[in-house]
This record gives structure tokens, C-alpha cells and sequence, in this order.
């Protein structure tokens, strides 16, 4: 967003799903303009996924400020409006009213968008990228956020938090905040992953994958506390996710022996799958992979013979990971 030493510009295009990024962003430029005049009054915010009429729009957009030198439009959600709205404000930026501020935030909207296009032609920052953050970039995050709250974070604990909350920077920072309260109140600087198991609560539903990934990683406790948080997954389903990932690790580890350069081919896997593929292959020897995926097929008979199939998932578990 713009800073003091950049011009206002008469419209920005906010782009993402990164709820704090986002809210940041707005909270910045109010403050810029509340020192430039009282902002509140001459403030407007609409909800762009509503059947916004265009008429009153355009007035809204175009109305002069009162004892302040801007006026702040904010549009929330274009993206889920109609095209006649985004059309409607892609004529406006043609040739904006000069002492109205706008901004539109969308989930989505396209490089190719006539509306992005108009955007980007009123100056190199007027779009903004809030894409929420790789799931490998959380815990640098989350360490950032523990910074700002006067406390250091092992990556260990940070890795962890990431994992119980999720990708919702809101509620990351919520977390961190409270994980700083709990520690300064205790009279430390720093916090860990101990401190985070005892004041973090899982709000984030993890995945099948996620369980996959704990599974093949050898993370005993990860695992059976996942297959745990997983209880309307079919185990079945589960133990079939469990063989195919073993089998993509023999597959894996066999071509990787034979350094003829066809792996990516072979596999029809992105890189950095591979590159994941090659971290989980190191933790495993190929006869332990055979063993693993004969002890799965028995696991199956014994599934389909009608025992308790969540007692036989986690015996795979426990097998894998010792």
C-alpha cells in the first residue's frame, strides 16, 4: 500500500484470500487518510457480492468529501458480483473521480480481467497480491507474528501451531497472541514446542493427506493423533491412500537406483513432489517397503474379515513407525 513518500493513487485492487494481509492493508490506508481528515465521515464500504445498483454506485463513487481532501470507497468481493458491476467500474477508472480513494478486494480476478488490466494501468502498486501463504512458509510466519508480540518461537513450535490452527492468518495471529500472553506471564522470552502443545487447541480439521504425510514421514505420535482427528474417514479408505504411498516409495527408490534420468517421466509427478518423495524414501530401506505393503495387504484381509479396521490401521501404523 502506499507509503508517505508515494502519491495516493484513485484506486487499488486487493487480490487474495489472506484474511490478515487483507485486513492490514485496509487498516493501513484509514490511517493514512484519518491524519488527512476525518475518515469515518467520509467513508463507505459495499459488498460487491450483493446486487449492487449502478446507478447509486457511481454516485457513491463519484461524491465530493467533506472537510477532509479524500473520500474512502471500499468494495468488498468483486469477483462474486456480476460483470455488469465489474464493467460499471472498469469505465469508472477511466476517468476516476480525483478525490476518491477505492479499493476492491477479490478472492480472485485475472491478469486478463478488463477490470485488472484497468487497475494496473493507474500505477505499479495499485494491485495488491494477498494470496494466502505456502503451507512451508507458515511456520517462518507464524515466527514473524511471535516477534511482534515481544517473543521468539522455535521452529519446532512454530511448526507445530501452524499445523493445529491452519492457514487462516486471523486466526494465527490469534493464537500467537495468546501463546505471548501465556509466556511473558510466566516470565520468559522465549516459547516452544512444549508451550504450544499446552496452550494451542487443534481448530484446524486436518486432511487424510495430512495423515498420509505423518504416516510415511515414521511420525508415530503425529500419526495416530491425526487418525484420531480423522474419525469419518473411512480406515479403509485411509489404509488405500497408506499402500499408495508406499508403492510411489518403492517406485521411487527403484528408479532412483538406476540414475537413468527418467524419474519426473516415470512418476508424472511436479518437482517438488519428487523432492518430497526423495526426503520420505531416505527413511525407508526397499525391503522394509516390500514388508510394509505385504503387512498392508494382510491388514485388507483382515479388514474385510470384519475386524475392527481402525484397531488394524493403527497395528500399520505402529509397524511403519518403529
Amino acid at each position: 500500500m502506499a507509503t508517505k513518500e508515494t502519491p495516493l493513487l484513485n484506486a487499488y485492487l486487493v487480490v487474495g484470500t489472506d484474511e490478515l494481509k487483507v485486513a492490514t492493508i485496509l487498516q493501513r490506508l484509514w490511517t493514512r487518510l484519518d491524519r488527512l481528515g476525518d475518515v469515518a465521515f467520509n467513508a463507505q464500504t459495499l459488498d460487491g457480492s450483493k446486487d449492487l445498483p449502478l446507478t447509486e454506485l457511481l454516485d457513491t463513487l463519484n461524491t465530493p468529501p467533506l472537510a477532509a481532501p479524500f473520500r474512502l470507497v471500499i468494495i468488498r468481493d468483486v469477483d462474486r458480483g456480476g460483470a455488469a458491476l465489474r464493467d460499471a467500474l472498469t469505465s469508472y477508472l477511466a476517468s476516476p473521480m480525483p478525490t476518491t480513494i477505492l479499493v476492491m478486494t477479490a478472492a480472485k480476478l485475472t491478469q486478463q480481467s478488463r477490470l485488472y488490466k484497468a487497475v494496473s494501468q493507474l500505477g505499479s502498486k495499485a494491485v495488491i497480491d494477498a494470496s494466502v501463504r505456502k503451507r512451508s512458509e507458515l511456520p517462518q510466519l507464524v515466527k514473524k507474528m511471535a516477534l511482534s508480540y515481544q517473543i521468539g518461537l522455535s521452529h519446532d513450535g512454530a511448526a507445530r501451531l501452524a499445523e493445529l490452527v491452519g492457514a487462516s492468518t486471523i486466526a494465527l495471529n490469534t493464537e500467537v497472541k495468546k501463546l505471548a500472553s501465556y509466556v511473558l506471564a510466566l516470565g520468559r522470552s522465549e516459547a516452544n514446542l512444549e508451550d504450544v502443545v499446552a496452550v494451542i487447541a487443534r481448530s484446524n480439521q486436518p486432511s487424510a493427506w495430512d495423515f498420509v504425510d505423518a504416516y510415511s514421514s515414521r511420525d508415530l505420535l503425529k500419526a495416530l493423533e491425526l487418525l484420531k482427528a480423522l474419525p469419518r474417514e473411512s480406515p479403509v479408505s485411509l489404509l488405500y491412500l497408506c499402500v499408495t504411498r508406499l508403492r510411489e516409495l518403492l517406485m521411487y527408490s527403484s528408479l532412483a537406483a538406476r540414475r537413468d534420468g527418467k524419474l519426473a517421466k516415470t512418476l508424472g509427478k511436479p518437482d517438488w513432489q519428487l523432492r518430497r518423495l526423495a526426503s520420505l524414501a531416505e527413511r525407508y530401506e526397499a525391503s522394509e517397503l516390500r514388508e510394509l505393503l505385504a503387512h498392508a495387504a494382510r491388514g485388507d484381509a483382515r479388514m474385510k474379515s470384519g475386524e475392527d479396521a481402525r484397531l488394524v490401521l493403527e497395528e500399520l501404523i505402529l509397524a511403519s513407525c518403529r
